[in-house]
């Protein structure tokens, strides 16, 4: 304690007081005087508490009047009388201002600590995230008020506890703030809100894709639900994918193409503003298809060159050139770099090419194909040879052959055939040669070969046997049969033929100088008109025409009607029949009244044993055939018949005799052959057991044995041979791999096992489809790559369903007469692509385009296997599959593919 003396100055109680506590307030002693009154005071001093918050001022008059007593002095702390946010508040905002108003102003106190601290809903509980000193400069105050800014960013939908310690601030006073107690601290919820925005995003490329990176942020009081990454380019967002969390793959990007990257988070109250942009990067990918593809014939093989491919990342490692021939891989070659040499070609034949090139990673898409360059050889065999027998001579004409052999024709062969001896040649440039020096009355065929550069063809077919005669000196000859009548070389007969309402009519023979007979019905129209009316009175709608037995005899048999008797009989609604011991023909009444002018129905039975032969060949290398076939003998039964008409459509019955395993092989106009199950029947030709199909237009027509038809058709063209998804879904627009294709045809389509193995190097034993695939490529159904691969995994595209379609090229001279589609002219598969349209399994669309590259869908793939087994679609009935409503425009034919 200091004591001070204070003289008596007059001054009042109160100002003495006054003065005393002005002494106070600067924690001073001494003495005060007030003027004017006759007692002058002491402070004796003050006592200051430990804790140097409540002071005691005590006081003496020098008089002694009175004893020392206390004054009276402000020792109230201040009080906090309004906190925001709140204390309990639940929609806090996150401006980070923590504000405290005080009941008096007040000042900081340097060294006293506030903490904030977060409430969290996992380990730990609390967690301490800020000290502030209370002397620092995240604390303003300007008179009563108080305001705290914190660092930390508030996060949304967060309860945070603020801790004012004792002694923070205090007032003029000197009296210092008492603190909030650990029990009951400044406690807010702040509300929630969409999340901050993804940090720290940076992505890394890849193959065609890039993998991106982030910092989770804070979710605004709200879990968030997702992460939406957008891959920018050029300024515009080209895709954005979602994830659940960091990484984020991002596929489909375009090789060589500088991406950036954002990431924006997704809660229940919406989404974050997008993160700031990742570095640029480059997604890898396969090289560019090489370009500028040329090919050039030197000696037997062909050198091709071409542009190197634009790199990506993935070093080139070599290239393959890859021959073509009517859409069928051919051949190949490989090397690092061009030009490249493919040898082992077969000659005679035009190839174009393609080039790939090959990484470690896959192969490029091919290059365009290059013009087409031949490889010489001999020429093909000439076709269609005739002969017409003169004066120890004969006049041989055929047509040229359609393969020159890669060298102009320089000339032809004509040889004469006797007794299975070539006795003589004759030359010439071109059709017809003249072969004289013959025997008259000697039989000879002809065979004719074309000569170019490189050597002679073989020989052409045989022609028909034909015997030189010698010219006659007038007069004619007695009449064979019912009558006849000499002229020159030939002779003319007729014969009768029976009408099924009871009637007869007159058929001419003709036979000419070759011994060949051709026989002719013209029905008129008043012999139409008399049979009608007999066959209404026996309620019979069909006019049966039956020749006799000797109308085998007939090389070709020709029936004529007058437009007036075919409108007679469709009038009437009578169907016409001919019953030939070859075959039977039922022109029904609908396809009379579609002819506006006079009915032609030519029939030529083949008899000729080469000419069938060649029949026989054909059919087992048609791909209708082939497919049904597998490694089944195809054997021709009954001789051929073609059928020349005008008429819309017949049915065609032929003789079978029973036979199990049978089938209708066809061959129409420009037209792959075609291979059709038939209508077994008892009323065959000659009353026999026959097999009818509605021919649709002038073709030749044969009764062939497939091998194990029947036992491959009773397993497989019943029940479903494709299934759906789980959910009730077929999935109809997704693609369909080149191992599901596989194991699709050998369901169907079952093969011999024994060669089921493939040697890919992508297609190891343990490969669910290993088997599938081995017998898809031993039946040549399918192909590999040129690098070995299979790539069971790759789907299967519109091109390469074609080329597994077309099974062989067309056969000579039968170009398929269809329109071509716009983006298919030089494509490699163009050849089977038109086959394929052309035997109606591949359409095209709307705008002309075929969209070769594209993915055959599930519901292309069901409707092409289901024309291949002959399984008619199914319309009636529920939907199987959710995705596919009966207003799909292949609901018949997935029903019927898919039905138990």
């Amino acid at each position: 304690m200091i004591w001070t003396s204070w003289r008596r100055a007059g001054m009042t109680a109160l100002a003495i007081l006054v003065a005393l506590q002005t002494l106070w307030a600067i924690g001073g002693s001494g003495r005060a005087e007030a003027a004017g009154s006759d007692r002058s005071w002491q402070l004796l001093g003050s006592e200051v508490e430990a804790a140097g918050t409540n002071r005691t001022t005590y006081a003496a008059n020098l008089d002694g009047d009175h004893a020392p007593r206390a004054l009276a002095a402000d020792t109230t702390p201040p009080a906090v009388i309004q906190l925001l946010p709140e204390d309990g508040e639940e929609d806090a905002g996150r401006d980070g201002k923590l504000t405290l108003t005080f009941d008096e102003p007040v000042e900081p106190v340097a060294g006293r600590i506030i903490q904030l601290f977060r409430i969290n809903s996992d380990f730990p509980p609390i967690e301490r995230i800020e000290e502030i000193d209370a002397g620092s400069a995240k604390v303003l105050v300007n008179g009563a008020t108080v305001e705290i800014r914190p660092s930390h960013v508030m996060s949304g939908g967060t309860t945070y506890q603020v801790y004012v310690p004792r002694g923070a601030f205090r007032d003029a006073s000197g009296n210092l703030y008492s603190g909030m107690s650990d029990a009951s601290p400044w406690t807010f919820t702040t509300a929630i809100s969409v999340p901050d925005a993804p940090t720290g995003i940076e992505a890394e490329s890849g193959f065609e894709m890039a993998t991106v990176s982030f910092d989770v942020p804070s979710n605004g009081g709200s879990p968030i639900r997702k992460y939406t990454v957008a891959a920018w380019a050029n300024g515009t967002a080209e895709r954005t994918v979602e994830g659940l969390g960091s990484p984020i793959e991002v596929t489909g990007l375009t090789k060589g193409k500088a991406y950036t990257f954002t990431v924006t988070a997704v809660n229940a109250e919406g989404d974050s503003a997008p993160s700031a942009p990742s570095a640029a990067v480059v997604p890898d990918g396969l090289p560019d298809a090489p370009s500028g593809v040329t090919a050039v014939r030197d000696g037997g093989e062909i050198r091709v060159s071409f542009a190197p491919s634009a790199v990506y990342g993935i070093p080139v490692t070599g290239y393959v050139a890859t021959a073509w021939e009517s859409g069928a891989q051919a051949g190949s070659g490989a090397g690092e770099a061009g030009p490249i040499r493919v040898t082992g070609l077969p000659s005679k034949k035009t190839y174009t090419f393609t080039v790939t090139a090959v990484t470690a990673q896959g192969n490029s898409e091919p290059s365009d194909r290059s013009a087409e360059v031949g490889l010489p050889g001999e020429p093909g065999a000439p076709t269609a040879v005739t002969a017409d027998p003169g004066d120890r001579s004969a006049t041989v004409r055929f047509l040229p052959p359609a393969d020159d052999g890669g060298s102009p024709i320089t000339g032809y062969k004509a040889t004469a055939w006797a007794g299975g001896q070539a006795v003589l040649t004759a030359s010439g440039t071109s059709s017809p040669l003249e072969v004289g020096g013959l025997t008259n009355g000697t039989e000879y065929t002809f065979t004719v070969a074309a000569v170019n550069e490189n050597g002679e063809s073989p020989a052409s077919a045989a022609s028909t046997p034909v015997k030189p005669v010698a010219p006659s000196e007038g007069g004619g000859g007695g009449g064979g049969g019912t009558g006849g009548g000499g002229n020159g070389g030939g002779t003319a007969e007729t014969y009768t033929a029976d009408l099924s309402s009871g009637d007869q009519t007159s058929v001419s023979r003709e036979r000419t100088a070759d011994g060949r007979i051709r026989d002719a019905l013209d029905l008129s129209s008043g012999k139409v008109s008399d049979a009608a009316a007999k066959l209404k009175t026996k309620a019979q709608s069909q006019l049966d025409i039956s020749l006799p037995p000797l109308s085998d005899q007939a090389a070709e048999f020709v029936l004529a009607l007058s437009a007036d008797a075919a409108q007679l009989l469709a009038k009437e609604s009578i169907a016409l029949g001919l019953k030939l011991p070859s075959t039977v023909i039922v022109v029904p009444a609908a396809s009379l009244q579609s002819v506006s002018g006079p009915v032609r129905l030519v029939v030529s039975p083949t008899r000729d044993v080469a000419a069938k032969t060649a029949v026989a060949k054909r059919a087992e290398k048609a791909a209708a055939v082939k497919t049904v076939a597998g490694n089944g003998a195809v054997t021709l039964l009954g001789d051929p018949v073609k059928l020349e008409t005008n008429l819309g459509a017949v049915t065609l019955t032929l003789p079978a005799g029973g036979a199990s395993d049978t089938g209708v092989y066809s061959e129409g106009s420009g037209a792959e052959g075609s291979l059709d199950r038939g209508r077994p029947t008892a009323q065959g030709p000659n009353g026999q057991a026959g097999i009818a199909i509605d021919a649709k237009a002038s073709g030749l027509f044969a009764v062939v044995r497939v091998e194990g038809w029947d036992g491959r058709e009773a397993n497989v063209l019943t029940g479903a041979y494709i299934t759906g998804y789980a959910g009730g879904l077929f999935k109809p627009n997704a693609g369909v791999t080149r191992a599901e294709m596989a194991a699709m045809l050998m369901r169907v389509l079952p093969a011999d096992t024994k060669n089921g193995t493939g040697s890919f190097s992508d297609v190891p034993v343990s490969h669910w489809a290993s088997q599938a695939i081995g017998n898809a490529v031993s039946r040549g159904w399918m192909k590999g790559y040129p690098d070995g691969t299979f790539r069971p995994e790759q789907s299967i595209t519109r091109a390469e369903m074609a080329a597994l379609l077309a099974g062989l090229p067309q056969r000579e001279g039968e170009a398929a007469s269809v329109a071509e589609f716009t983006d298919t002219v030089g494509h490699w598969a163009q050849a089977a692509i038109r086959q394929a349209h052309a035997a109606g399994l591949l359409n095209g669309y709307p705008d002309g385009r075929f969209l070769p590259k594209q993915a055959l869908s599930r519901a292309e793939a069901v409707a092409i296997v289901n024309k291949l087994l002959g399984r008619k679609p199914e319309e009636d009935g529920e939907p199987r599959f959710a995705d596919v409503p009966k207003t799909h425009w292949a609901f018949g034919a997935i029903q019927a593919a898919s039905k138990p």
